[in-house]
């Protein structure tokens, strides 16, 4: 009750003299609540000095934080009102990302918010500024001295003079600077007892659109010499990715420096608790972007911040791509299958007893012997031989001759078509198809890049199929560091299968480095890969931003056009392997066809001799 009287009658007294111009909340609220959904945040935390007394600048404050709180709580908005030194326990706040209003009446108190922001990511809040005094805004407000309140590239924050209607956004680049930027006009007079905000933007871009000049800063780069897309010739970047890094770097105004080179990706060591490779050098701050293909994976999440995917991919089982032309003893058959074959001599049976039996019965002939004869004529039929000489007269015959000549027919010319399929499309026979039969076949090895995310990927996860690679998986101290060392592997050894990831487009370049044809199956899993950066890094944003752009006006697919890569296409001619089944047929028919006539020709001499009867 007696804390109630006392507040009152410093209202009263603050309302009589005009001792602050904040006093008026409902003057300010309308603005703020503005500013709390332009930024898109959810409570509102008010933050002050008490260490000014002078001119009871303290009590000043505390009634206009008091009041502001107030009125935020009528329009249902969460506050906090507390001091620069709890500002460390905001981030302890489960709250999405609120608006910190900051009032700063002095000196002594531009000077405590700066020391206690200095070791506090200045991003992570949205922040309105408000300084109280007209003699803040020269030494402060309109030509902030270095960067005072230790901003960043991403920082959103607000600042209000006193007595001035503009409201300027302040951010920096280099860290040593403040960069100011004109953004609100406000029109306090045509806000009196109005409950939306009277402003006008002076501008229309967005955030980063506005935020376009990193002014020329130089970030560290470090670069996989292993990488695919990406390479340096002559101290230039070149490949895939080069284009896109280009481009930003026009878009945004700043320079890549080369300043580390890694064999390696990285991976995380569970004892250590570090990094190695080009991973390590993003993740400690050492480098500020890692150029190269980095697969997104959990762990590497929790280090590294990173673009958004330029690149997604189905991983694949590579592989010294068979022979095509090696014997295949049973490969004229696998045009048909099983039941289709049976089918076939079902009716090739069924077709001979039938013509034999209406034979039999239309000239009076014995059964027995005709089937032997009609055994001769349906097989010269589906093999499309005609039988004009001994074509039947009776109707009956006719027409069982004209249907087992149609399915002839049809049966030939469709085992044809089926086998200039095979010929022509050159299927490879491959080992296996799917990753279960590569799991289950024990004659195979797995192997991937050293210290890539695949490696990481086998060693940690609990999913049950990468386990089951894991045992298939080389030691690490014998697995190649980069592709053309994989593909080498592969190539001099048939049962290695290379694990990795590249579309279609890529494949074809990789394809080319190799030393052999290689072939592949696709075992599922997908795969996004971009650049890195270190982790709530104030670049991510930007960079995603214009990254996004470039993505969406299909830069990078345009770049993949104007790519070529030279592979030559080999047309071998038919080799003698690929006839060898056909052409010992042929001469196992002649030999077969030699030994029943020397059978014949001496069994008719037997029974000439013996018994003097002419076979």
């Amino acid at each position: 009750m007696r804390f109630a009287m006392y507040f009152n009658f410093i209202s009263i007294v603050f309302h009589l003299t005009g001792a602050t111009i904040y006093a008026d909340g409902s003057l300010y609220i309308p603005l703020i609540k503005w500013v709390r959904t332009y930024y898109s945040t959810s409570a509102v935390f008010l933050l002050h000095s008490l260490s000014e007394n002078k001119h009871f600048d303290g009590v000043k404050i505390a009634y206009v934080s008091h009041t502001w709180s107030r009125l935020l709580h009528r329009e249902q908005i969460a506050t906090l009102s507390c001091t620069f030194k709890d500002i460390h326990a905001l981030k302890r706040n489960s709250i999405l990302r609120p608006l910190v209003i900051v009032f700063l009446p002095g000196s002594e108190a531009v000077s405590e918010f700066s020391r206690y922001s200095k070791s506090l990511k200045m991003s992570l809040f949205a922040w309105f500024v408000i300084f109280m005094t007209e003699s803040m805004n020269k030494k402060y407000c309109y030509d902030p001295s270095g960067n005072p309140f230790h901003l960043l590239f991403d920082t959103e924050m607000l600042v209000m003079c006193y007595g001035d209607p503009i409201l300027r956004e302040w951010y920096s680049v280099d860290g040593n600077n403040t960069v100011i930027f004109d953004l609100i006009k406000w029109y306090p007079e045509r806000q009196v007892r109005s409950s939306t905000a009277a402003l006008s933007l002076l501008t229309n871009f967005s955030l980063y659109e506005r935020r376009n000049d990193l002014k020329g800063k130089v970030l560290r780069a470090v670069i996989v010499e292993n990488s695919v897309l990406v390479v340096v010739k002559n101290n230039k970047l070149e490949g895939y990715f080069s284009r896109a890094i280009s481009e930003l770097e026009n878009y945004l105004n700043f320079t890549l420096d080369i300043a580390f080179t890694e064999n390696e990706f990285g991976i995380f060591n569970t004892t250590t608790k570090s990094w190695n490779g080009a991973v390590r050098l993003v993740a400690s701050g050492e480098a500020d972007i890692g150029i190269a293909e980095f697969s997104m994976t959990n762990i590497r999440l929790d280090y590294v911040d990173y673009m958004i995917p330029i690149l997604t991919v189905r991983k694949s089982l590579y592989f010294k791509q068979p022979d095509v032309l090696t014997v295949k003893w049973f490969a004229y058959y696998k045009v048909y299958s099983f039941t289709l074959w049976m089918s076939l001599l079902m009716t090739i049976i069924i077709a001979l007893f039938v013509l034999a039996f209406i034979r039999s019965q239309v000239e009076s002939t014995n059964l027995i012997r005709e089937i032997s004869h009609e055994f001769i004529r349906v097989w010269g039929i589906f093999c499309q031989q005609g039988i004009t000489a001994e074509f039947p007269q009776n109707s009956s015959l006719r027409l069982a001759y004209f249907t087992i000549l149609v399915a002839g027919i049809v049966t030939f010319a469709a085992y044809s078509a089926s086998m200039i399929c095979f010929v022509t499309a050159r299927v490879h026979n491959i080992p296996f198809r799917t990753i279960q039969e590569f799991l289950d076949d024990d004659t195979y090895s797995l192997i991937v890049q050293r210290s890539s995310s695949d490696y990481d990927i086998f060693t940690k996860s609990k999913d049950p199929i990468s386990k089951l690679m894991l045992q298939k998986l080389k030691p690490r101290d014998v697995l190649p560091l980069d592709v053309d060392g994989a593909y080498y592997n592969i190539c001099n050894d048939a049962s290695l299968m290379y694990y990795s990831g590249f579309n279609r487009e890529l494949r074809r370049m990789v394809n080319y480095r190799a030393p052999c044809d290689t072939t592949s199956i696709d075992v599922g899993r997908v795969d996004s890969s971009s650049l890195i950066l270190p982790k709530n890094s104030q670049f991510t944003s930007v960079l995603n931003y214009y990254m996004q752009k470039l993505l969406n006006a299909g830069l990078l697919n345009r770049f993949k056009t104007e790519i070529t890569f030279t592979q030559k296409t080999r047309f071998q001619p038919v080799g003698f392997n690929s006839i060898v089944s056909v052409l010992i047929i042929f001469l196992g028919g002649i030999i077969l066809a030699l030994v029943i006539l020397l059978i014949e020709i001496f069994y008719n001499r037997y029974m000439n001799s013996y018994f003097n009867y002419p076979i």
